[in-house]
């Protein structure tokens, strides 16, 4: 049975075919494709891991983190209101 490849168009038969491996069992890709997102999908994981150490990601983390500790120290220190 002929398919037809998710990113090129390409004819392809089954046992030629991948899954797509981010939109999953439902979309066929050649394997050629599926080598170019793999690498893709590779390359953007260690950018993310990257950026997690040193990156802006981690500057916003901290960002986040002192803003919500002064946050909470301020809410401590104020008394209830009744």
């Amino acid at each position: 049975m002929l398919k037809y490849c998710y990113e090129c168009g390409e004819r392809i038969t089954f046992w030629k075919s991948r899954f797509h491996p981010v939109r999953g069992k439902k979309v066929l890709v050649c394997l050629h494709c599926f080598e170019v997102i793999q690498e893709s999908l590779e390359k953007y994981q260690d950018f993310i891991l990257n950026d997690l150490d040193h990156g802006m990601l981690k500057k916003e983390t901290d960002f986040i983190t002192n803003n919500l500790a002064f946050h909470n120290v301020q809410n401590h220190n104020k008394k209830p209101i009744h």
